[in-house]
């Protein structure tokens, strides 16, 4: 039960500062046998030019240019966009990921083991299905509200909005290629029919896969 708390809590970190897509999520892997979405690295000048470092990590990089992070990293057949992503993970998630990796994940994981971070209650991998019963089953647990992973997309470009972000800084975070057609037409010209309709396909995928 532990286990799965820290499962479950590193999800819900991950999402609130690195809004990841459904299947990103489902996808996401840690096994260097396959492919490796998150990894231990420095910030090289080069890496610099990928990733924009938030203040704490800028902070820690100027006293220690040898620091090493993890970083979330998506090449461009994983993306909806097409384009390969470099994403520093948040500071609150390290301890975290570091626990859930090394002691719990290996108790909750099906054997043989899939490599994926995050899994289903069966332990196996996640799918659209199983994510979207996760999510909505902890947000209504502490919540009392039945929250989806594009509506946590969709909280946190608000929050990000709000708190004075601009369009291109809530359109990288999304991974959008342009801030000014998808992130405006969501977040800033309103939620119209055309819209829903999609949100609604999507949703009923989920339940089908």
């Amino acid at each position: 039960q532990i286990g799965w708390i820290y499962h479950d809590a590193l999800l819900f970190i991950t999402i609130l500062v690195n809004p990841l897509r459904s299947r990103n999520i489902a996808e996401a892997c840690i096994d260097p046998r396959s492919r490796l979405n998150i990894i231990e690295t420095e910030i090289t000048s080069e890496l610099l030019t990928q990733i924009k470092l938030p203040a704490w990590a800028k902070e820690a990089r100027d006293k220690d240019p040898r620091k090493v992070f993890k970083v979330w990293h998506w090449v461009e057949d994983q993306t909806k966009a097409g384009k390969e992503i470099w994403q520093l993970a948040s500071e609150e998630t390290v301890v975290l990921f570091k626990e859930y990796v090394e002691v719990y994940r290996p108790l909750l994981a099906k054997k043989p083991d899939h490599g994926r971070l995050w899994m289903a209650r069966h332990g196996g991998p996640l799918n659209q299905k199983s994510l979207l019963n996760l999510v909505s089953r902890v947000s209504v647990r502490y919540t009392g509200k039945r929250i989806t992973v594009k509506l946590f997309r969709d909280l946190v470009s608000a929050h990000m909005l709000a708190s004075g972000a601009t369009l291109d800084e809530v359109s990288e975070c999304l991974w959008h290629l342009d801030p000014y057609s998808t992130t405006v037409r969501y977040y800033i010209g309103g939620y119209n029919a055309s819209d829903a309709v999609v949100a609604l396909e999507d949703e009923l995928a989920a339940l089908a896969a």
